[in-house]
């Protein structure tokens, strides 16, 4: 079978953005493969579209506000090692001095690299993998990509601008008022955005339920 694969990137029409606490996986990425993943917990599936396909993807990505780092994300069922579960694991193009279990890591999926394939040898799919990495981070230096490294959702306080947001705070917050658009509508929204800062207003980027861009705008 000749699995010989193309990695000319394919830039997604509008980013996805999904954040999580790091989680321990299987284990795999460090011990057996020698390439570490900062896996999301099952749950962060919950974030992706209902018609987002398994394969392998790139972007950015922020662990409790640092970074910004390169990243290339397997999501899918890592059809080599018959996973029965789903799951996200995405491995930063940086070197940790240590492991960072329970950080909050946030993703910025800006493309598609290839599906997922199973390989007859890990041999094969370590090879792979580490192509996967090397395209990764020549692409994100790319036109359509490089910007979204600023992309503020990668920036949004811990706990803030998640999976949903009913606009409500608690008893000792301010109110806050919600503006939800279509991804079709962010330029106008952006806009609208600054000129909310100019008068003093926080703004804070999030993602509501229905999986479109939210910001949150708080008196400053």
């Amino acid at each position: 079978r000749n699995l010989t694969m193309e990695r000319e990137g394919k830039l997604l029409p509008a980013p996805v953005c999904l954040h999580g606490e790091v989680v321990k996986g299987f284990g795999r990425g460090s011990s057996l493969l020698h390439i570490p993943t900062a896996n999301l917990p099952p749950e962060a599936l919950e974030q992706l579209p209902s018609s987002f396909e398994s394969g392998i993807y790139l972007g950015w990505a922020t662990v409790d506000g640092t970074g910004p780092y390169k990243m290339v994300a397997s999501v899918g069922w890592n059809p080599f090692f018959n996973n029965q579960t789903r799951t996200v694991e995405p491995h930063l193009l940086h070197r940790f001095e240590e492991d960072f279990y329970g950080a909050e890591i946030r993703l910025v999926v800006a493309g598609h690299l290839r599906p997922e394939h199973n390989f007859p040898s890990l041999e094969e799919l370590i090879a792979a993998i580490r192509e996967d990495i090397r395209a990764a981070g020549e692409l994100l230096d790319g036109p359509g990509y490089s910007a979204l490294r600023n992309d503020p959702f990668l920036f949004a306080p811990a706990g803030r601008g998640g999976s949903g947001g009913d606009g409500g705070g608690g008893p000792d917050e301010p109110p806050q008022l919600v503006l939800s658009y279509a991804w079709r509508d962010r330029g106008s929204a952006q806009l609208l955005a600054q000129e909310l800062r100019a008068v003093g207003c926080e703004v804070i980027p999030g993602l509501d339920a229905g999986r479109r861009l939210v910001d949150f705008f708080a008196p400053a």
